[in-house]
């Protein structure tokens, strides 16, 4: 095959350096140097330069010390990135605007360095953790137990920058605690939007920490009472919604795996505890839990 179409998008074969052969490479960023991208078998961006009457050099194996490759690859890349400030990074937009901005910077009269917009800005992760978590009663003298709890769901984020991300746990998470007064049942469907900054520590490696809100939607969670009082409902309801805050910390490894901890803080209502409906015998309390996780990206 010597080119293929995928909507606006053209791909044409060209010969890569390093045994590669040949690769269905779309170009889209043309000047004495070049940029060009393909699609790996997993479905993922592979990247690669080329200059003037050269043949395609893949970025893959660089992908981690692209400042190393790029100065031996560009006879000016010093002076070039103490002029502009700009240095690569294994992701479109910052390869696209890095390659752009070197052309204008070697032929300002013939190109003028061009913003992108990053394709790559929505990932989705498979998370599971398990949990510390706490129940207390407001003006409730008789305390529960901390309790291990499981949380299961999807993560997805939204990249507005390579350092900042919105960051959006939707999850289901099941607890059960006891005191001497209540046994409690809780099953809540959770989303925890954040904002995150990340670090690059040592690429491939990133830390990225961040606030953000929480709501909970109640399934089914339940409060038995164990005082055999008359005037005392069997078992009782909570309220649908909570609201909430949490703090979140991870760290990362290639943008695809995630070791992840986090502390959220609900609070919640049960409906009236006495047979005879009085509102203020509902109870009301704060969950609280410290989530130790792993993320995939699928």
């Amino acid at each position: 095959m010597h080119s293929y179409s995928l909507g606006a998008r053209f791909f044409k074969t060209y010969h890569v350096t390093e045994g590669a052969g040949k690769k269905l490479i779309e170009v889209v960023v043309h000047g004495p140097v070049s940029l060009g991208q393909s699609i790996s078998e997993k479905g993922e961006p592979v990247y690669y330069v080329t200059k003037e009457g050269e043949e395609f050099t893949s970025l893959q194996p660089h992908q981690y010390q692209l400042s190393a490759f790029f100065a031996g690859y560009l006879p000016d890349y010093n002076e070039f990135v103490t002029s502009t400030q700009k240095r690569p990074f294994y992701e479109f937009k910052s390869l696209a605007e890095f390659v752009s901005a070197y052309n204008t910077y070697k032929h300002p009269d013939k190109y003028v360095a061009e913003r992108y917009k990053s394709p790559e800005q929505v990932g989705v992760f498979a998370f599971g953790s398990v949990n510390a978590s706490s129940l207390s009663f407001k003006n409730e003298s008789k305390e529960f137990s901390t309790a291990a709890t499981l949380s299961v769901g999807a993560i997805l984020h939204y990249k507005y920058h390579r350092k900042l991300f919105l960051v959006t746990p939707v999850l289901y998470q099941r607890a059960s605690f006891s005191s001497q007064a209540n046994e409690v049942q809780l099953y809540h469907l959770l989303v925890e939007p954040h904002f995150v900054y990340r670090f690059y520590i040592n690429e491939p490696v990133t830390f990225s920490i961040g606030p953000g809100l929480g709501l909970s939607y109640d399934l089914n969670s339940q409060v038995r009472p164990l005082q055999a009082e008359e005037s005392i409902k069997d078992k009782v309801d909570f309220e649908k919604v909570g609201v909430g805050y949490n703090l979140n910390a991870s760290l990362d490894y290639k943008a695809r795996y995630m070791l992840g901890i986090s502390f959220s803080s609900y609070k919640i209502r049960t409906h009236p505890f006495e047979k005879v409906e009085i509102e203020t015998s509902g109870k009301k309390g704060s969950y609280q839990t410290i989530r130790f996780g792993l993320g995939y990206k699928l």
